[in-house]
């Protein structure tokens, strides 16, 4: 999802061809909700992942993902499930 999303970085080496970086998750907190707590790939800011929010939630099958910044290089996506529709009948 985060390849998808356009948040991974691609290098070029002459060693390892082309070369892909992913943000790294450092934690998760199972929840409810989940929290992932994900580690910024050099020139993100959290902004790049609020303005990718929506695609995530959906593909995560999630109502909503709140991107919390946590330091300069962490951030932390609250995943906030969707309504289960039975229980509110």
């Amino acid at each position: 999802i985060i390849v998808g999303c356009g948040l991974s970085q691609v290098d070029f080496s002459i060693a390892g061809g082309r070369v892909f970086h992913i943000p790294k998750v450092v934690s998760v907190v199972p929840g409810p909700p989940v929290e992932l707590n994900i580690c910024l790939l050099p020139g993100q800011i959290p902004d790049d992942y609020a303005a990718q929010a929506r695609r995530i939630a959906y593909n995560l099958d999630v109502a909503e993902v709140r991107v919390i910044p946590l330091g300069p290089y962490l951030i932390r996506l609250v995943l906030v499930p969707k309504r289960d529709s039975a229980r509110s009948l």
